[in-house]
């Protein structure tokens, strides 16, 4: 049973959605952060970003979370407690949790620096145990905050999966991707008190967010200068962070080809109906112009009819087509928010942002200071102007 996705479905439905996206501004948040005093240890750390986190729920979804979490708590502590731990025949290097991202994420200097990388899964309630030390600790978490019972849950639910992991492999780093949780400072300092690394890599794109504020790894690797601008700006400690691309965006495979099959690529993202029939016309508009277009679906959401709403269009399956092949074919890559336009931009292709199929959404990623609107680009509606101003000529 792997339960770290259950809850984080479940999370996701409060936390991670286009409705808690568009609720705080740029200037609410950073009201929010800045009412902190400066956080002493990693506790604090966690404290600070569980109660920003919070911040992103109304009152009722806080209440469904927390008495979930209440109930919870104490049978996944008892099955935790009982869990035991065999070593392992061998000892790794470093274990990267990698929840559906691949370990090209992890860039080449960690990959050297520590060779044997083992890959797991996150969540399996087998793979998840507590000792006697992880109890104490957990005892002197509670006591900070007795009511917060998301927060205690949170907590156990990584302090068990690290505990396993470090017991069972022995590892000298731990590679995560989840600094956006508020138990990333706890588990960090956790690992460094037994000589272990924990390690922080960027996986995708990020905003000026409550989420992501006051967050501490041993190190950190971000894409981009930029985006450590971003992180300091929400409170993360500033010397953890480093700067390095990884190969996932690099993508060392692609090769710019002289004569492309298209003009624009459209990469979507989580689609409804009415996103589409917008999208629609947007096609429409630039195929009777002379555009050569291409809809790429994003691979965890293909489940519409495309050929309905694009019947002038490609479809480009990520099933048949490689990213890289899908760059080499484009002159420019479209998209709302999402990680190609940063892949496109270092490798040279240029990037066109679309404003139009959720004006509103976009003016709060402009607001929320959006790293690829400081990048060269053009805005979609830009390019829908100057059609329209070259056919009323």
């Amino acid at each position: 049973m792997n339960i770290t996705h259950f809850f984080r479905r479940i999370s996701g439905l409060f936390i991670e959605n286009e409705t808690t996206l568009l609720r705080n501004d740029y200037q609410s948040i950073k009201n929010k952060i800045n009412s902190f005093p400066e956080p002493l240890n990693d506790m604090d750390r966690a404290l600070c970003q569980y109660e920003c986190t919070m911040k992103r729920m109304n009152a009722i979804q806080r209440l469904v979370m927390n008495a979930g979490s209440f109930v919870m708590y104490l049978p996944y502590y008892i099955c935790f407690t009982h869990n035991s731990v065999k070593q392992s025949d061998r000892k790794y290097d470093a274990v990267f949790y990698k929840d559906k991202i691949s370990i090209d994420i992890v860039p080449d200097s960690l990959r050297k620096e520590y060779p044997d990388i083992l890959t797991l899964d996150i969540g399996i309630t087998k793979e998840m145990s507590l000792d006697k030390s992880d109890k104490e600790f957990l005892k002197k978490v509670r006591k900070k905050k007795p009511c917060w019972f998301y927060f205690h849950l949170k907590v156990m639910m990584k302090l068990a999966m690290t505990s396993y992991c470090i017991r069972m492999y022995q590892p000298k780093a731990l590679i995560s991707h989840f600094e956006e949780s508020f138990a990333s400072s706890l588990m960090t300092g956790y690992c460094e008190g037994k000589g272990i690394k924990y390690i922080g890599v960027m996986h995708g794109e990020r905003l000026y967010s409550l989420k992501l504020s006051f967050f501490r790894c041993t190190e950190y690797y971000a894409w981009d200068r930029t985006y450590v601008d971003l992180f300091c700006s929400m409170r993360c400690e500033k010397s953890q962070f480093r700067v390095e691309v990884p190969n996932a965006l690099q993508l060392p495979e692609y090769k710019r080809k002289q004569d492309v099959k298209y003009d624009y690529t459209f990469y979507l993202q989580e689609e409804n109906e009415k996103h589409l029939k917008v999208l629609q016309s947007v096609c429409h508009k630039l195929i009777s112009h002379g555009m050569r277009i291409t809809i790429r679906p994003h691979p965890r959401f293909s489940g519409f009819d495309f050929a309905k709403y694009f019947p002038e269009t490609d479809i480009q399956w990520p099933q048949k087509v490689t990213l890289a092949e899908s760059f080499s074919e484009t002159k420019a890559v479209v998209a709302r928010f999402s990680t190609t336009l940063y892949q496109a931009w270092f490798l040279g292709i240029p990037i066109v942002i679309d404003d139009c199929t959720l004006p509103k959404q976009f003016e709060r990623l402009r607001d929320l200071r959006y790293v690829m609107l400081e990048k060269p680009h053009k805005l979609l509606s830009e390019i829908l102007a100057q059609i329209d101003k070259e056919n009323n000529k």
